[in-house]
């Protein structure tokens, strides 16, 4: 479970909306690419266990 997610965290940023969507997307994006390492390592793993 991310803590990214929680909706009050980005409650907090409402004095600058545009910049609140903007770190937010940062913030997806760099999740995103972790999420995407973590599946390419498990892919990786599972394929390894594969060619024994």
């Amino acid at each position: 479970t991310s803590k990214v997610m929680a909706p009050h965290k980005s409650r907090k940023h409402t004095r600058s909306n545009h910049l609140s969507a903007e770190e937010n997307l940062d913030n997806f994006f760099k999740e995103h690419v972790k999420y995407l390492q973590r599946e390419k390592a498990r892919v990786e793993k599972f394929e390894r266990g594969l060619s024994w």
